[in-house]
């Protein structure tokens, strides 16, 4: 059985129970890690996960935690003024490889500071890494015994320095900026932010939607004054509703006289789609045009009596055909075979 090892370091205390398999600093278990890769892989896909910013103000808030405990017990105790032990702090967890801590200036009348942290294990673990997020944890360690030492809540500011001594550089300042009121913020942003990309989706969808539907309800151009709206498929709610505003916009860009609207393709009219029918009758007669309802099957005109739906003010008729013919008799309008060419096309006369 060894005999723990003990040494007190920069009046820092470190014990390593080798038979235990335990490392203890001030007296609490501690882990001795690589900065990188262990730390580095540990700690980067998490903050990716919740993105930099984020990841940063929430390591910043833990650090910050435990700094009335560092301040009280340690930077008071281990010098005169709070300069001598602030910086007697540094070299005991510099003994824990966080780095060398400076005390570039203190000011505490006008309660300001500025600290430089050289080989800052924050950045000796992210040195050469494509993920970078700063010295937070340090940070939030700064922040928190200022906080302590100028009876003032305070903020620092990080600046990396340039070089090859993985320098950070905070200045701190009173500030009523919080870790915590940060953080509220962020979330506050962020929520609606998503909010907002969640609006912006939902119109993209409806103008999709709307899209797709003007698309399935065509509008063809017979003939001059003729127009034909050809209704395919099952008109749900939405498609329903866009029928009048569909008919109303060709009547308006084609000078329509006459609407012909064909429902032969249309498998179920239900009280809603009988509704919107009618409406869009009534609309158009207002523009003084005339619609006419074909393609009506037996199925449909059962399903409209039972209904109650009055269709007595719409000429319908069973087929396009006959809707069409009488559309173009309304108009001077007549279909005639022409007989030297017997396979051609008919072509409409006045």
């Amino acid at each position: 059985m060894q005999t723990p090892f003990r040494a007190t370091l920069h009046g820092a205390p470190v014990e390593v129970d080798l038979d235990a398999g335990l490392l203890s600093f001030y007296g609490i278990p501690s882990a001795l890690f690589w900065l990188n890769p262990s730390l580095y892989r540990m700690l980067a896909p998490l903050i990716a996960e919740v993105g930099v910013e984020l990841a940063r103000l929430l390591i910043a808030y833990e650090s910050s935690q435990g700094t009335k405990e560092d301040y009280e017990f340690m930077v008071t105790k281990l010098g005169p003024t709070f300069s001598e032990g602030f910086l007697a702090w540094g070299r005991a967890v510099g003994v824990a490889g966080w780095g060398i801590f400076e005390l570039r200036e203190f000011d505490q009348q006008n309660r300001c500071a500025v600290v430089r942290v050289r080989n800052a294990w924050e950045l000796r673990a992210q040195a050469q890494m494509p993920l970078q997020w700063g010295c937070p944890f340090l940070q939030g360690k700064i922040i928190g015994i200022f906080r302590h030492a100028l009876g003032v809540s305070c903020w620092a500011d990080q600046r990396i320095l340039d070089g090859d001594d993985y320098a950070v550089e905070f200045s701190i300042r009173a500030s009523e900026a919080t870790i915590e009121g940060e953080i509220a913020l962020f979330r506050k942003v962020a929520a609606e932010q998503k909010q907002a990309e969640l609006l912006q989706l939902e119109q993209q969808l409806i103008d999709k939607q709307k899209t797709i539907h003007q698309l399935a309800m065509p509008v063809v151009r017979l003939w001059d004054g003729i127009l034909l709206l050809p209704l395919i498929g099952e008109m749900d709610t939405s498609r329903a509703s866009l029928l009048m505003e569909s008919t109303l916009s060709a009547i308006t860009n084609h000078s329509a006289r006459v609407v012909i609207i064909d429902i032969t393709g249309v498998p179920l009219v239900d009280s809603h789609v009988a509704n919107s029918l009618v409406k869009t009758v009534q609309a158009a007669k207002l523009l003084g045009v005339e619609c006419m309802l074909v393609g009506i099957s037996a199925e449909v005109a059962r399903t409209l009596v039972l209904l109650g739906i009055d269709l007595g003010f719409v000429r319908t008729f069973s087929t396009l055909e006959s809707g069409l013919t009488q559309a173009m008799a309304m108009h001077n309008y007549r279909i005639v075979p022409i007989h030297t060419e017997p396979r051609s096309t008919p072509r409409a006369h006045r």
